[in-house]
């Protein structure tokens, strides 16, 4: 690498951000499939088409026309919104955490390269930003203020605009990850 030969090394930090980034991205994507009313009706519906036209069809129609619901549980949509969500939240801490070590450690060597792909503190800003739509609908989260409170939790999961636009201004590649979800 010759950028590493020419400014240094950085730090044995900097891939564990990268990787709980690229996590991120994952986790970030996936977030929205399953609270997509729409998405959630027609599978429902698919599904259910399949199995009555398994119920008039052939030993071959029944093997092939399985019904999508025995595979994939829609009714469990909301814990897979909130097992992504756990998931964003320790590989954002991680991102996070990684990225302040390698300042510290490499702090030369990752200004240098920042400035080389010109992003100089414009990264920093927009991670506070996401840092913070995420700390606002996270404490909006939890089911006692859902069921006392629902305004505030429908109004600061509103944030997921904020979160989104934001996110795709930090991290480019997301685009590709997100771009069937949104």
């Amino acid at each position: 690498n010759r950028k590493a030969v020419r400014y240094g090394p950085v730090s044995r930090y900097a891939p564990w951000a990268k990787a709980c980034g690229n996590c991120l991205n994952m986790n970030c994507s996936l977030l929205l499939l399953p609270i997509i009313r729409m998405l959630l009706r027609k599978l429902n519906n698919w599904g259910e088409s399949c199995s009555l036209a398994q119920q008039n069809s052939d030993f071959l129609g029944r093997f092939f026309a399985r019904p999508l619901t025995r595979y994939i549980p829609l009714q469990k949509n909301i814990e897979f919104h909130k097992l992504c969500a756990v998931a964003i939240f320790f590989f954002a801490w991680g991102h996070l955490i990684f990225h302040f070590l390698n300042l510290q450690v490499a702090n030369n060597v990752t200004v240098r390269l920042f400035r080389i792909w010109r992003s100089n503190t414009f990264k920093y800003y927009t991670g506070a930003v996401i840092t913070n739509a995420m700390f606002m609908i996270y404490t909006a989260a939890p089911d006692i203020v859902r069921s006392s409170k629902f305004e505030i939790f429908a109004n600061t999961h509103h944030m997921f605009t904020v979160f989104f636009l934001v996110l795709f201004v930090h991290g480019p590649v997301f685009f590709y990850w997100a771009s069937v979800p949104v």
